[in-house]
């Protein structure tokens, strides 16, 4: 069975989520994400650090990071077991249940002071996200395991365009992509890599994306192709196409890494942006049951050229990838909304 009629098979069960607007799709990934240290820390009404007693279930308040002063060396219960040091504890309201965020361990109190102090509200334009980034950027690949991976969400929440601005010395991303307890951030770390990295480090990039097509492996895939297209830009589109969209041996997690790709360069590279089109208007004709995928990127750039397409596709009774049937319908309203509004105009003395 072709590889193609798989994806048909599967187009019923497989749903495409996608993060948060803003953020950039392929750095923060499509799995859900857990509260991060840093934001249970901003969410907490009160935050201290806690010593146990030796009493079960015992602790004394030897510092308050936020919230009433009078709470040193007040005594706290919170049931379990914990070591000997001292525990970070917060509460969201007083007199609410204290919920323990692990150990101190290392010193907090710069981690502290930065997040405590961003704003609440994501940042507004590009301008405050720099700030924001440079605010957590010294936090990148901590040896706390908390404090590093609050610092990559910070980051992988940013908008593409302001990635891709970002400067890094390659020397410490090299040691993150090796290191497995990162393996969340790794498509991040790659990204970045692509913009900051020397030619060893594409040609590396570019054996691990060639071996990844060879064994339909779409981990990391998207990051993988941004950064080709970051280093080779209508080249690594050309690449793209031919080894992601022409290939009928593609499955289609692939197939919406390539899109998830195209779609990020899309919003962040305007010299890019009509070569992006040009592939997405070759997913039409190449993939016409996948085609709604890049419905949004028509619709972003305000291109009626796909309209004929998918008016036809949904009539047709063809197979569409169900998911996408509401990203093609919003595509097509729109034009038919502009499309009434136009001919209102004209008809008005």
């Amino acid at each position: 069975m072709k590889r193609f009629a798989i994806i048909v098979a599967a187009a019923g069960t497989v749903l495409l989520s996608q993060p948060a607007a803003k953020a950039c799709p392929v750095c923060l990934g499509f799995k859900p994400q857990q509260p991060t240290f840093a934001a249970e820390l901003r969410a907490a009404k009160t935050v201290v650090i806690a010593q146990p007693t030796g009493e079960p279930g015992e602790f004394r308040v030897q510092r308050v990071v936020r919230g009433a002063a009078e709470l040193k060396d007040a005594r706290i219960s919170l049931p379990g077991d914990y070591a000997t040091g001292p525990e970070v504890l917060v509460r969201d309201e007083d007199g609410e249940a204290w919920k323990c965020l692990g150990p101190s361990g290392v010193d907090l109190a710069p981690f502290f002071k930065t997040i405590l102090e961003l704003q609440a509200d994501d940042p507004r334009d590009d301008a405050e996200w720099r700030a924001r980034l440079s605010q957590v950027k010294p936090f990148l690949g901590h040896p706390d395991a908390r404090i590093a991976r609050s610092a990559w969400a910070e980051w992988a929440r940013a908008p593409y365009r302001v990635i891709r601005q970002q400067r890094l010395a390659p020397a410490p991303l090299r040691v993150w992509l090796a290191d497995s307890a990162q393996a969340y951030a790794h498509p991040l770390w790659v990204v970045l890599l692509g913009i900051n990295g020397d030619a060893g480090d594409a040609k590396h990039l570019n054996e691990k994306l060639e071996a990844a097509w060879q064994t339909n492996d779409a981990t990391q895939l998207a990051a993988r192709l941004t950064a080709r297209i970051e280093r080779e830009h209508a080249e690594g589109i050309a690449w793209l196409e031919a080894h992601y969209i022409r290939d009928r041996d593609r499955m289609l997690e692939e197939i919406q890494a390539a899109v998830t790709a195209l779609a990020a360069q899309g919003s962040a590279n305007e010299t890019l942006r009509p070569r992006i089109l040009s592939a997405c208007r070759l997913m039409l004709a190449e993939r016409r049951p996948l085609s709604g995928l890049v419905a949004t990127q028509f619709a972003a750039a305000q291109d009626s050229g796909a309209v004929e397409h998918y008016r036809q596709l949904l009539a047709s009774g063809e197979p569409v990838l169900p998911s996408t049937v509401p990203a093609i319908k919003s595509y097509l309203a729109n034009f038919d909304s502009s499309s009434r509004t136009t001919t209102k105009s004209a008809s008005t003395p």
